[in-house]
């Protein structure tokens, strides 16, 4: 169950970064927000319902903001190059 939490927090963190397309370290510090916000309230849930003790919670959002951050990156490496922007002419 952890591990489709954590892809679900990436999947998250990859459509978000997409969506601001901003440098790697704002790209980055983003997907890992997204995804430690998505990663806490899916453990804290789990943790009210009794399925985890309230420890897990620490560790499962600081690894869904790792994983958050690595897609985030991920995400601003691999979308669409951007045509270049022409600059002033030299006549």
């Amino acid at each position: 169950m952890f591990l489709a939490g954590l892809l679900a927090s990436a999947t998250a963190a990859v459509l978000y970064a997409r969506a601001v397309k901003r440098s790697l370290r704002d790209s980055a510090w983003h997907g890992g927000m997204v995804a430690a916000i998505g990663g806490f309230i899916a453990s804290a849930l789990s943790a009210v319902l009794a399925d985890q003790r309230p420890l897990v919670m620490l560790w499962a959002t600081l690894g869904a903001f790792a994983v958050g951050a690595f897609a985030g990156v991920a995400a601003l490496g691999f979308r669409e190059p951007q045509p270049p922007v022409p600059g002033p002419s030299s006549a």
